[in-house]
């Protein structure tokens, strides 16, 4: 065999260790934040903040499939919650967006505040992609029907995340064509 191809090899099995440490670490977050008994401190942090950064992350990503990112967000919003798992959730829901938009697609994050049954902050996150199967509707409506690929592992975690945060997830098909995912969080 030759240099190349062992290189080649290394780097196959690098990616698929990368991609199973991914899976591991997405599973034991699952697992901590679906006991009934897992407590983490709340605080008061500024959501628009957050998401700005983290849709800067996404960007080289984006960029390779010449895919526009639009952030948009007010100036600052403060919400009390748990900012690393508002990172977990909002990064998962972006990366899918990124893998189901097509080059020079568009995905769209967004956060306002809305008046129902009491104010709510929505955050969404929208694409040009091919949009949403009625299959994947019902992945929202029973997320621990996991399959043993990890298809839907990070849809799991997101209404976990969204749940122990008193919310809702929707999904619709977004005004881009494609599929739009709704977090819903109660501000009182």
């Amino acid at each position: 065999r030759t240099i190349e191809e062992y290189q080649d090899t290394l780097g196959r099995i690098l990616e698929e260790t990368m991609r199973l440490n991914q899976t591991v670490e997405q599973l034991l977050l699952l697992s901590r934040i679906s006991d009934e008994n897992y407590k983490v401190a709340v605080q008061v942090f500024d959501c628009a903040e957050v998401i700005r950064a983290v849709v800067k992350e996404f960007q080289i990503a984006c960029e390779v499939k010449s895919i526009k990112l639009q952030c948009e967000v007010p100036e600052a919003f403060s919400f009390n919650g748990i900012s690393n798992l508002i990172i977990e959730a909002l990064s998962n829901i972006i990366d899918n967006a990124i893998r189901h938009t097509p080059e020079k697609g568009v995905i769209r994050v967004k956060l306002n505040e809305k008046e129902a049954d009491g104010l709510i902050m929505c955050l969404s996150v929208a694409d040009s992609g091919p949009g949403v199967s009625s299959s994947f509707q019902d992945l929202i409506n029973k997320p621990k029907d996991l399959h043993s690929d990890g298809h839907g592992l990070g849809l799991a975690i997101v209404l976990d995340i969204v749940k122990l945060h008193r919310g809702n997830v929707r999904c619709a098909q977004s005004d881009l064509g494609g599929a739009e995912f709704i977090l819903e969080f109660p501000l009182q």
